[in-house]
């Protein structure tokens, strides 16, 4: 059962559309809001389902703010993630907490990318198949 979200209605301006409500039983008044265009495009994110909502409303440019898909400085996510204690509190002169993210980015395939700056940097297959689904969009 999809979770429906129901927002207050902001005033529309001409030339202008925003999107207030979510769910797969609210399809009928987002189709009455940006046009039909069937269901939204989904992928390994939330972040793909948001994007062709956005994509499908008119928005551009859409810019998308802290989306790394990459394992910028190394890191599997930003600090202060749930799993981050768990590991933590397991580590000894063994298990450093570097080898367990090493551990883990090899637990699936790495490919290297371009980052923003132009120079190489280490995603994982599934990531780089995430931007380039982007970036075709």
């Amino acid at each position: 059962m999809a979770v429906i979200l129901h927002l207050p209605r902001l005033p529309l301006r001409r030339q202008q559309r925003q999107l207030t409500t979510c769910g797969f039983k609210c399809e009928h008044q987002n189709q009455s809001f940006i046009g039909a265009k069937g269901y939204p495009k989904v992928g390994g994110s939330v972040a793909h389902t948001c994007f062709d909502l956005l994509v499908q409303s008119g928005a551009n440019p859409i810019v998308f703010v802290g989306r790394d898909l990459a394992y910028t400085d190394g890191k599997l996510h930003t600090d202060k993630v749930s799993y981050l204690d768990e590991w933590l509190e397991s580590l000894d002169k063994f298990g450093t907490l570097e080898t367990k993210i090493r551990e883990r980015m090899r637990e699936g395939r790495l490919v290297l990318v371009e980052g923003q700056d132009g120079n190489k940097i280490m995603t994982s297959y599934q990531m780089s198949g995430w931007l380039s689904w982007f970036e075709i969009r």
